[in-house]
């Protein structure tokens, strides 16, 4: 099926384990899906029960793919990561794998920037089954996810990436999106990403 006949719908919390399993299985490069399919599965779960995180999911017989995103100054990281969902999966995390478990911890830690004024939305997931990451299926999930917060007057957008993931850059860049810093995080450079709206 062709990425513009995929129905695209509102993520829901019962998606989550579906969801997890997608984006460990393609994005085995990410900080995240290094921690195991049990911890991304309830991150999701959690993210997804919060009023102020927002997604959508792309399907037919299946999810092919899913963008998720969360209002900033309502989403804690630490109070997520606090959570005992999250917190368990964490600790089961650290038991198998400690290095990458342990410096997934500068991922809570509060950075200092400057930011726009007004409300903010944060990028935290975007994963495709890879026959549909060059037929569009990125451009339509992000196109109707910016639409959805900036119907609700969100004023810009941030993201961040691993420097060397081209095809999301260019998908940001599509959209608006410029690069505002780098940062390391795992020993690796990240690049942060911002788009102003109006």
């Amino acid at each position: 099926m062709a990425a513009s006949e995929l129905l695209i719908r509102p993520a829901r919390p019962a998606d989550a384990q579906v969801l997890g399993d997608l984006y460990t299985q393609h994005l085995y490069a990410s900080h995240l899906a290094k921690l195991g399919p049990r911890f991304v599965r309830a991150l999701l779960t959690r993210l997804l029960n919060v009023p102020t995180v927002y997604g959508l999911v792309a399907e037919d017989e299946q999810v092919r793919g899913f963008i998720v995103a969360a209002a900033l100054g309502a989403f804690s990281p630490t109070g997520l990561a606090l959570s005992t969902t999250v917190g368990s999966a964490w600790f089961r995390a650290l038991w198998r794998r400690p290095g990458p478990t342990l410096r997934s911890l500068e991922l809570l830690l509060p950075r200092r920037e400057a930011r726009p004024q007004g409300a903010g939305v944060e990028l935290l997931f975007i994963a495709l089954e890879p026959r549909y990451r060059a037929a569009g299926l990125g451009q339509r999930l992000t196109a109707e996810l910016l639409g959805h917060f900036q119907s609700e007057g969100t004023r810009w957008f941030e993201v961040s990436t691993q420097a060397d993931n081209l095809a999301v850059h260019a998908l940001l860049q599509a959209f608006g999106f410029r690069v505002v810093r780098d940062y390391r995080l795992f020993g690796r450079t990240m690049w942060r990403w911002r788009k102003l709206v109006g």
